[in-house]
């Protein structure tokens, strides 16, 4: 189950057994479960139904919105009957934490943003590849979201992506008065180290930035994640 992995990001893994999965996904948000797009989000919003635990306790709704809507209702209930795919080639990678206790200050929303990236980033290096398209969202309490992808051919490092993330969710964050519940942040669009594909300008520097954050991989690898901290985590 994804949002069961999703929680244990972003190595860990989570075993939901089936009779813990009602009280499992009962809080969480509709918009989080995979599948439901748009279109079905704003129905459900219309009718009340803002979590899972709500969606499970409305099936004749789902009923009279036909195949669509029954067979979405049979996977948020997990009676889909779906087969778990073994392996696949990876799309994407991402990282997100919802907040029990939501953020209004913003210094202490920008320090959460760099740790998870730098979770985030040593994933990316781990598995060797080179993103260039990067999701980021924000959620906010009692409120909505503000999400945006990008695009940006560089030579993947440390460096580039704490400074990209925290400009770009300087951008995002379009309700600085409202206190943020959710962090997300996906990577994918990989391709090769090939400086024909990437920023030429950029290309330089990143070089020299790469070589350090496959020191410093290598480095948390041994001796754990929090051996090398950035300055905005402080």
């Amino acid at each position: 189950m994804k949002l069961a992995t999703g929680t244990a990001k972003p190595y860990g893994t989570r075993v939901v057994r089936q009779e813990e999965i009602q009280e499992f996904v009962k809080d969480i948000a509709i918009d989080e479960f995979p599948g439901v797009g748009r279109a079905f989000s704003k129905n459900m919003q219309k009718y009340g139904i803002k979590t899972i635990g709500q969606a499970w306790d409305s099936p004749h709704l789902y009923e009279s919105w036909g195949r669509a809507g029954r067979d979405l209702y049979a996977k948020l209930t997990d009676n889909d009957h779906e087969g778990v795919q073994a392996s696949r080639s990876r799309k994407g990678i991402g990282i997100s934490r919802n907040m029990d206790h939501p953020i209004k200050e913003r210094d202490e929303l920008f320090r959460r943003i760099a740790i998870l990236v730098r979770h985030w980033s040593h994933t990316i290096m781990k598995l060797g590849v080179n993103p260039t398209t990067f999701h980021f969202s924000l959620g906010y309490e009692n409120w909505g979201s503000s999400k945006k992808q990008y695009t940006i051919y560089r030579l993947f490092n440390e460096k580039f992506i704490q400074e990209f993330a925290q400009d770009k969710f300087k951008e995002l964050d379009l309700y600085p008065a409202l206190a943020v519940k959710y962090i997300g942040m996906s990577a994918g669009k990989f391709i090769h180290h090939d400086p024909k594909t990437l920023d030429m300008l950029e290309y330089e520097e990143d070089t020299k930035m790469r070589k350090l954050t496959d020191a410093l991989t290598k480095v948390r690898e041994k001796y754990g994640m929090d051996i090398v901290r950035g300055g905005g985590e402080l």
